[in-house]
Order: C-alpha cells, then sequence, then structure tokens
C-alpha cells in the first residue's frame, strides 16, 4: 500500500528518516517519513510489550518494560536496518508499563508509569545505549503518573500531561541529559489529559490526543518551543478524536499513528513543522494490526539532528 504524500526535501544521499512502530502484539512495523511508500514489517519483538517505553538512536530502535500478562522490565534494542529480530540487553530500575523515553543519540532516558504493584511512578532511569546494560536511576518527575508524553532535544528530555485513574494532568516538566537530578516543572498544556502522542523536531515540540476522564477522547493538537520552556498552545486538531496514538518525528514533520477513541483506528495523521495547522492523512497500518502501544521512535527526531 503506497501513501499519498509529498517528498520533503530529503535528497537522494542522505538516510531517510523513519518510523517504527510496534508492542502489542509484538510485530513491529516500519515506514519511511519522507517518501510515498508502503509499510514493511522488518521484525518482531522477543515480546508483546502493552504500553512499552521507546526511544532511538540513528541506528536502533528502543523497547523498555510494558506488560505481557506481567509487568515487564526488560528492555530490548532492533536495528533500524537489515534486521529480523530485536535483542534483550538488560532491565529497568523497577518493572513498569505506560512510562515515555527519550533520547539524545547517547543516553536514554525514561520516566513515569504503573509499576507491579498498581502503583504510579515517577521513577527516571536512564539507559546508555552504547553499554546496553541495565538502566541506573536518574530522578524522579514532580508527579507520578502514567502515560506522560515525551519529547527530546539534544540537551534535554521533556515529559507533558498523563494520568492517574480518570484524573489529567496538565504539567509540563524536564531534565538536562548531562546532570542527574529530579525533573523541573515549567508550564501547563492547553487541556489535561493522558494518553497523548508526540515528538519534536530541533526547535519545537508537537502534541496530539489523548484521554481524560470521564470517557473524554481528545483531537486536539499543541505545541511548544524547546529552548523557551513556557505554556503549550493549541494549533489544530487530528483528523480523529482519538488517545494512544503514537508520535514520531523528522525535521519536517511529525505523524500519530493509530490510536483508540470511538473505535480502535489503524490511520495515520501528519502535520508540518513549517506551517502548523490541522493534521492531515498520511496512510493506514494493515488492515486489524491496531496495536495499543505508543511505542513509535524515529530516527531523525529532535535529540539526534
Amino acid at each position: 500500500m503506497a501513501f499519498n504524500i509529498l517528498p520533503f526535501g530529503f535528497i537522494a544521499s542522505q538516510a531517510a528518516p523513519d518510523v517504527f512502530y510496534g508492542g502489542s502484539p509484538a510485530t513491529l512495523y516500519k515506514f519511511d517519513l519522507s517518501i510515498g511508500a508502503s509499510i514493511t514489517s522488518p521484525g518482531s519483538l522477543t515480546v508483546s510489550r502493552n504500553q512499552p517505553g521507546s526511544f532511538s538512536t540513528v541506528n536502533k530502535a528502543f523497547y523498555t518494560g510494558g506488560y505481557s500478562g506481567t509487568h515487564l522490565s526488560s528492555m530490548e534494542s532492533f536495528a533500524r536496518k537489515n534486521s529480523v529480530s530485536s535483542s534483550v540487553f538488560g532491565n529497568l530500575t523497577t518493572t513498569r508499563f505506560e512510562h515515555g523515553g527519550s533520547c539524545n543519540g547517547s543516553k536514554g532516558i525514561v520516566g513515569g508509569g504503573v509499576t507491579s504493584a498498581a502503583n504510579y511512578s515517577a521513577i527516571i532511569d536512564q539507559i546508555d545505549v552504547a553499554s546496553l546494560g541495565n538502566a541506573t536511576f536518574f530522578g524522579n518527575l514532580t508527579i507520578a503518573r502514567e502515560t506522560p508524553c515525551s519529547v527530546t532535544s539534544k540537551t534535554r528530555a521533556f515529559w507533558m500531561g498523563g494520568i492517574q485513574g480518570l484524573n489529567g494532568f496538565s504539567t509540563m516538566e524536564y531534565v538536562d541529559y548531562a546532570t542527574t537530578s529530579n525533573a523541573t516543572s515549567f508550564g501547563n498544556l492547553v487541556a489535561s489529559r493522558g494518553y497523548i502522542g508526540g515528538d519534536s523536531n530541533k526547535t519545537t515540540a508537537v502534541l496530539g490526543g489523548g484521554f481524560s476522564g470521564p470517557l473524554t477522547n481528545y483531537s486536539t493538537l499543541e505545541s511548544f518551543t524547546l529552548n523557551t520552556l513556557v505554556n503549550s498552545s493549541s494549533f489544530g486538531n487530528l483528523t480523529v478524536a482519538r488517545a494512544s496514538c503514537a508520535g514520531a518525528a523528522s525535521d519536517k514533520i511529525c505523524t500519530f499513528t493509530a490510536g483508540v477513541g470511538a473505535a480502535f483506528y489503524t490511520l495515520i495523521d501528519y502535520i508540518s513543522f513549517s506551517s502548523l495547522g490541522n493534521a492531515s492523512y498520511f496512510g493506514d497500518l494493515p488492515a486489524g494490526s491496531y496495536q495499543n502501544s505508543d511505542g513509535a521512535t524515529s530516527n531523525a527526531n529532535g535529540g539526534l539532528l
């Protein structure tokens, strides 16, 4: 199936920005962000991971924790090129799922989530993506919660929103990759909610969709500038209101994949960073392939450019 999208200015000698999407079930899907291309399935994770943390380097996609009949602490990586299987390499400091992950190319950071004791977590872990060992403790979020949305710059990891039960949060906070510490709060979202999708390029973070109780699904799109640390502002809407749509970006566009609202969705929306407005249709995952994931990673987002 080909996507009806425009080329976004990448030249043939550049590695094409791509997105890996997966979690539960374990099947991974891959699609190109710069040209009209078919979705492929390059392989699978070692285990089905419902709502894992995810982040990426240029060469690998990483999936941490998640739920598979029990809460998981294991982590695995999948080579973005010429790989058919994932490799387990270590464990988080605690079992958890529904946490947000970011990476600046050398360090992965994950925060929040729900632990095996069904408690909301504020713990932030760090992972050395070169040595691929166990995660170590980095600090704590300002509020323990599940499904905070994560985006990144080269120097900072950000978490926005999140939820406890049906209580959504508008909190925005960050840590500096270089300094182990607790997170610092700096602003608020337009709408308090969790299960938000989002990602960033070098300058701008975009967030979309989400859920808060009772049974409210959002189509709201918001943005903020990474280096100014101010409240987000709304700029448009997704094509369909939904939660758990997984965000992944290049320097040109951000995609929002799948999600759940009035139905389970396989559609992929996109927005352009150069002209923030309502989302447009990008394509669809294969029929029946909806995954309860948030596990989308890009090899060309704001932490890697």
